[in-house]
């Protein structure tokens, strides 16, 4: 289990590695049975993907934890939680098992059950990861990729992505037109070689929330039929190659 608010998942057993994606506290993973030095190789349970974490960010849970299901996840806004006479923050998204959910000593939880994909509660969502710096692999509020904002948003939804893009393009139904889109569908872009390189968040058939280097940020830009315009340069920067609903 993941022991620390956000910890990087990386390619290779190096911090010069390339970030491959990250676990929020509470996450589980399976050893792989590989190590190298301090790193240990993982699989992780949210999505199954492999990768190299420092060992000192896990902690080995016993069976009893393991299966218990989260029922409770972080909103938006500032968690703290006491964690071996620890204060940990967490992130926004964070999945916290009942048996810890007494600890937290500021914040507020959902009820998974109880959470309703509305278009409001989705827009506070994404709202909250405006002007969050782009980091490759990112997942948290300190730093986040485009399909890392997916991910994170159908996380509170109880719909596990894959972390890359043109994995989640699997997902879900085509949508015929672009003026059927609505607040959460996701639109997916395509490079010059037709390979899919970039996936952001509807917020409605003209407007759509991404995390993107060119921005250097999550921002909302305009879309129409053939891509995105960037709303400060009038240029645009992503093709579109499809829009697809998950809900």
């Amino acid at each position: 289990m993941c022991d620390v608010s956000v910890a990087n998942v990386m390619i290779e057993p190096d911090h010069r590695s390339e970030l491959h994606s990250q676990m929020l506290f509470g996450d589980l993973a399976f050893e792989l049975g590989e190590k190298s030095g301090s790193w240990v190789k993982i699989k992780l349970d949210w999505d199954n993907y492999e990768g190299w974490i420092l060992e000192s960010q896990l902690s080995i849970i016993n069976h009893a934890e393991e299966v218990e299901k989260p029922t409770q996840i972080c909103n938006i806004g500032i968690n703290l939680l006491t964690y071996h006479n620890q204060i940990i923050q967490l992130c926004p998204g964070t999945f916290l098992p009942i048996h810890l959910s007494s600890q937290l000593i500021q914040g507020d939880l959902f009820q998974l059950s109880q959470i309703k994909s509305d278009q409001n509660f989705i827009q506070t969502i994404l709202s909250s990861f405006l002007q969050v710096p782009y980091v490759w692999g990112g997942i948290s509020p300190a730093g986040i990729d485009c399909s890392g904002l997916s991910q994170i948003l159908y996380r509170f939804l109880g719909i596990r992505l894959p972390h890359y893009a043109s994995e989640q393009m699997e997902f879900g139904e085509i949508l015929d037109f672009i003026q059927m889109a609505e607040c959460g569908d996701l639109a997916f872009f395509e490079n010059s070689e037709g390979e899919i390189k970039h996936v952001g968040v509807m917020l409605n058939a003209h407007e759509i929330i991404h995390a993107s280097e060119s921005n250097g940020r999550v921002m909302i830009d305009s879309i129409d039929q053939e891509g995105i315009i960037n709303k400060i340069t009038s240029k645009r920067t992503h093709h579109l190659r499809v829009i697809k609903r998950l809900l």
